[in-house]
């Protein structure tokens, strides 16, 4: 029963929605979730005991029939499906990755992401993720199939390459979990995301009629908000207000919540039109242009007429006049969209029509300064006039009790808003564009139903009011407000507030109560070229995922003076959520204090200030760390050695790996770093000028204390400087015994990092270093290789290789006769006399961390040794 009211629901919206006025695009949202699973291992249980619940909470999902899963490639419908749904939830079951539909999805998902910001929830259903991260278990399996059939073979590549991606996105387990509980978890998790409210018990209205009008107009202000018509998009950004889900209920009922009468009970604008057909003016609704213009240009109208929606498209002029409206008297909804600005349009400037029943008002390009005086719409729920001639909307301070959602943006004439006093309900407020705009009304900062607030680019705008009492405030967008020099105090706990844009303002400073906005998940100070430093109440915001303080040329201006550091606050590492933190062209920024441990992705290009990075600030969980052109940061290559040793996950020695055979041709690394620099560091046992190292291996050098390779090359322009960022690569050739890496005998693969993609808007005219580190998983097989060549390369002819690095790393074992067994490694390389032979025996350690590295060009000097008071770890680089 209740899977046939939540498609009744959409069912009711969908046919209500054809009677508002035509939209000019349909909606980019149809699914609020879309299922990606393997139909064998959990169509009949788990996956289909989720569909229920989410169904049941009134979540358009989308899960497949078997019939479209027919073929090899993913189906269009599939593919449509995923592109229009707001998330998707990926079921990774054991035999997941054998089917090739369902990686193809997962490609198509990741790219969706991407692209569209959409959710993507992995669930790893009796899987552990890392067989997913590294394609091992039964997802390797797999894949190594799929890798036989040559068909499909470079396809394998990309789906790796998603699956170690999807892998990395926070999810949920199954393990010692009941599926009950798991589910559930689920389903309020995605509920919370989608802003899923439920219905409201409410009295019934007496007739479905007139929850009809009340549910189109409130249908019509959801599209116009948010430019999207509800009936065809039920699962957008947000999922329908209260307001409408109640009205929905209340059709539902009528029709007994089954969609057969819904659909009988609301049959569209064609039945609408029969019931006059040769006097369109006697008809409830007009949306045909031709009938508008003839209504209006013959004075037609009566008061049967609720709802207009005129498309000016194609017309050349047009005049509206009190006349032609005044018989009107319980028009609902009037809708004028003139978007392509062709039709000349006439209005007088005593212009008047009936407001007393208007719920909605939407006129696109408004050619008058005002509104009437006398424009008081107590009904009115929905005001938008884009891009409208306005120069002030009302004067005096006017009652607009059920006023929700008001649109003025790209309103140029705009000088000041009115008085919000009495507007008590408002729930939206679009203000983006008024150039014009420099006076808020001190009242705005007392609407406690406020939800969304946006005044992008309003460029003439100095002051802000206090927003303490907008407590259900969600998202507020300051950005482009090049003159707002301060961002007002906030006195109280912002229950609601997730995102905070005030990106390209002229604020110098954030104030301390910043730390009120505990929810904040996205903060954005982008080219804020003011900002002096960050309070360190910041720390507060633990839910805080990015923080964007790109283009902030003075942060760190005022500590020169002072020797003071600190313009990023030490409290920094109190953001436990934050994995993305952007900092590029900070001119002014001298240092990096400790960081947060969740930090994935850092860029720091162009703060050429920039000279020492905080020792607690080791980067276990970094993907990418972009230091380009920090020409002062000399100290980190160094301290590199350390912080790779974070990173050095052990091999899963429960896991064998598979042989090179069975490999993905294109690897993907699992770290990577950039920063100016011109030489590999001694540390690295095996250099090498020019672009190509090759290396010959002893019988024993892989072991199950071999973790991976740390790679290095030294890159730079040819001959003008880069100005855009590039993909770096390393060939792998492994050579059979005695092969001496000759064509015969060599299997080739290459280790991609698409990372430093991340150094696009600045200029690079110097040698800079590139770090990589590369895990074990890629599936060496010892007994076939004895000697190895490593070819370094970028994407772009213009970014050369003058020279390359190669490192083994290693764990050490617990016990001291593994340590003697396995602590002995040979390495030559082949231009290298006997001298570049390198061994390490187990008399050298005196910790459970070791280095040490010999440079066959260098002296003594060129050893770096360091002990276990300075690091405490088990890695070592051999």
């Amino acid at each position: 029963m209740a899977a046939t009211s939540s498609m009744a629901a959409k069912t009711a919206a969908a046919a209500v929605s054809s009677f508002t006025a035509p939209s000019s695009s349909s909606s980019d949202w149809k699914y609020g979730v879309f299922l990606s699973f393997r139909g064998e291992d959990t169509r009949n249980n788990f996956t289909g005991h989720l569909y229920k619940a989410l169904d049941q909470k009134g979540i358009d999902t989308f899960m497949d029939d078997k019939k479209l899963r027919t073929g090899e490639e993913i189906s269009p419908t599939l593919v449509t499906a995923i592109r229009r749904s707001r998330c998707s939830i990926i079921v990774l079951s054991e035999n997941y990755a054998s089917s090739k539909c369902c990686l193809e999805e997962l490609v198509e998902i990741l790219e969706c992401r991407r692209t569209k910001n959409q959710r993507v929830v992995p669930i790893f259903y009796n899987v552990d993720p890392s067989h997913v991260r590294y394609q091992t278990g039964s997802f390797g399996e797999a894949l190594s199939k799929h890798e036989k059939n040559l068909k499909i073979k470079e396809k394998v590549l990309t789906w790796r390459k998603a699956l170690t991606q999807v892998a990395n996105l926070s999810g949920l387990h199954s393990l010692n979990k009941p599926e009950a509980q798991l589910i559930e978890e689920i389903v309020v998790d995605i509920s919370k995301d989608l802003k899923c409210v439920p219905s409201k018990d409410t009295q019934f209205l007496v007739g479905v009629d007139s929850c009809i009008r009340e549910l189109e107009s409130l249908l019509c202000l959801e599209r116009c908000s948010h430019g999207r018509d509800l009936g065809y998009g039920w699962s957008r950004n947000d999922y329908p207000s209260g307001d409408v889900m109640e009205l929905i209920d209340h059709v539902i009922a009528y029709a007994q919540g089954l969609p057969l009468a819904l659909e009988v009970l609301e049959m569209g604008k064609e039945i609408v039109r029969q019931t006059f057909p040769d006097e369109p003016g006697k008809r409830s609704r007009l949306c045909m242009q031709e009938d508008i213009c003839y209504v209006l240009e013959n004075l037609m109208g009566t008061k049967k007429v609720e709802v207009i929606g005129l498309n000016l498209s194609g017309i050349k002029e047009i005049r509206f006049t009190t006349a032609a409206f005044a018989k009107m008297t319980k028009l609902r909804l009037l809708r004028i969209d003139d978007t392509q600005m062709q039709c000349e349009v006439h209005i007088p400037h005593d212009f008047k029509f009936h407001f007393d029943e208007l719920r909605c008002l939407v006129w696109c390009h408004y050619p008058l300064k005002l509104l009437s005086s006398d424009f008081e719409c107590k009904n009115l729920v929905c005001l938008s006039m884009p891009n409208s001639h306005l120069t002030q909307l009302w004067e005096g301070n006017k009652v607009f009790e059920n006023l929700k959602y008001m649109d003025l943006s790209h309103s140029q004439y705009l000088t000041e808003t009115p008085d919000f006093s009495r507007v008590t309900n408002l729930k939206m407020l679009i203000l983006d564009g008024c150039t014009q705009l420099c006076k808020i009304h001190p009242s705005l900062g007392d609407l406690d139903k406020l939800a969304r607030l946006s005044l992008k680019n309003c460029i003439n705008l100095e002051h802000f009011p206090s927003i303490g009492q907008l407590v259900s405030l969600e998202d507020l967008i300051l950005s482009g407000c090049s003159k707002l020099e301060k961002f007002p105090d906030i006195f109280q706990h912002m229950p609601c507030l997730w995102k905070l844009c005030l990106d390209g303002t002229a604020t110098t400073e954030l104030p301390s109560s910043i730390g009120y906005a505990t929810e904040l998940v996205r903060l954005g100070l982008k080219n804020c070229r003011k900002l002096r430093s960050l309070p360190s109440s910041i720390g507060k915001l633990t839910l805080l995922e990015t923080l964007s303080l790109s283009g902030c040329s003075d942060l760190g201006k005022c500590e020169v003076n002072s020797g003071n550091l600190d313009a990023l606050p030490r409290t920094l590492d109190q953001l436990c959520s934050l994995w993305r933190l952007e900092l590029q062209n900070c001119r002014s920024l001298r240092a990096l204090p400790a960081l947060p441990s969740s930090l994935e992705i850092i860029n720091a290009s162009n703060c050429e200030s920039l000279e020492d990075i905080s020792p607690q600030a080791v980067f276990s969980q970094f993907r990418s760390c972009m230091f380009g052109n920090c020409l002062k940061l000399t100290k980190f290559q160094s301290r590199m050695e350390r912080d790779l040793q974070s990173m050095a996950a052990p091999v899963d020695h429960e896991i064998q790996p598979s042989t090179f055979e069975e490999q993905n041709p294109e690897v993907p690394v699992l770290f990577s770093t950039v920063f100016p620099g011109s030489g590999i560091p001694d540390w690295f046992e095996h250099r090498s000028e020019g672009h190509e190292i090759n290396i010959q291996v002893s019988q024993n050098w892989y072991t199950s204390n071999f973790l991976g390779f740390a790679l290095s090359a030294v890159v730079a322009p040819e001959k003008e400087p880069l100005t855009s960022g590039w993909k770096t690569y390393c060939d792998l050739g492994c050579g059979a015994p005695n092969s001496k890496l000759k064509s015969n005998g060599i299997f080739s693969f290459s280790i991609v990092d698409d990372s430093t993609e991340l150094l696009e808007h600045i200029t690079i005219g110097s040698d800079h270093w590139w770090l990589a580190y590369v895990p074990s998983f890629i599936g060496f097989a010892p007994e076939k290789w004895s000697c190895i060549k490593f070819s370094f390369r970028t994407d772009r002819e213009s970014c050369i290789v003058k020279c390359c690095g190669v490192c083994p790393v290693y764990t050490k074992s617990n016990s001291d006769d593994e340590s003697k067994s396995d602590g002995d490694y040979s390495y030559r390389d082949d231009e290298s006399n006997s001298d570049g032979d390198y061994s390490y025996s187990d008399d050298e350690y005196k910790s459970d961390t070791y280095y040490s590295y010999s440079d066959n060009e260098s002296n003594s000097d060129g050893n770096y040794s360091y002990s276990d008071d300075e690091y405490k770890s088990d890695t070592y680089y051999s």
